[in-house]
C-alpha cells in the first residue's frame, strides 16, 4: 500500500459519537497492522490528533482487557443510544 492508498482511507470524521468514531479507526489501524505491517498502521494513526489518539488507546485498551466482543457490544450500545 503506497501513503497515497493509506491517505484515502476513512478517517471516520463525520461520526459524532466519539467511541463509534474510535471504534472504527481502531478496526481500520488492526486491519492495517495485519495485512501490511505496524509501520503502515502507526501512519494511520499519525493522522490523528492528540485527543483522537487517546480515543483509540483507550479503545484499544478497552479490547484487551473486555475483549472485542463486549467492546463491540458496549461502542454499539452506545451509538444507539444517540440514535435514540
Amino acid at each position: 500500500m503506497t501513503n497515497k492508498k493509506l491517505a484515502n482511507l476513512p478517517r471516520f470524521n463525520d461520526v459524532e459519537n466519539n467511541s463509534l468514531q474510535a471504534w472504527n479507526r481502531c478496526v481500520i489501524t488492526f486491519n492495517i497492522c495485519k495485512d501490511l505491517g505496524q509501520e503502515y498502521g502507526k501512519k494511520y494513526v499519525e493522522e490523528f490528533n492528540a485527543k483522537e489518539k487517546l480515543n483509540m488507546m483507550a479503545m484499544f485498551s478497552s479490547v484487551k482487557t473486555e475483549g472485542y466482543e463486549a467492546t463491540r457490544a458496549q461502542v454499539m450500545k452506545s451509538s444507539e443510544e444517540v440514535i435514540h
